[in-house]
């Protein structure tokens, strides 16, 4: 996910939080607005493909293009 941030094409379109999950650990929230800009949508198609890492960490997508993910914050 870092690498996909460092990617994406208007930086002030990407918002990481932490919360905690519902089992009470820390999970890093990633919301993620393409902004129309075909990059960040190839940055997203990119990540959509890795079915086991989209399956794990997509929270939501709106129309639009916004994406949430959430991702376990590493120990």
């Amino acid at each position: 996910m870092a690498f996909a941030i460092k990617l994406w094409s208007y930086p002030d379109y990407v918002d990481v939080s932490v919360e905690k999950g519902w089992d009470g650990i820390d999970v890093q929230v990633v919301s993620m607005s393409t902004g129309g800009w075909s990059g960040n949508e190839d940055v997203i198609r990119a990540l959509e493909e890795n079915t086991i890492w989209w399956a794990m960490n997509w929270f939501s997508s709106q129309r639009g293009g916004h994406y949430v993910f959430k991702l376990r914050v590493p120990e």
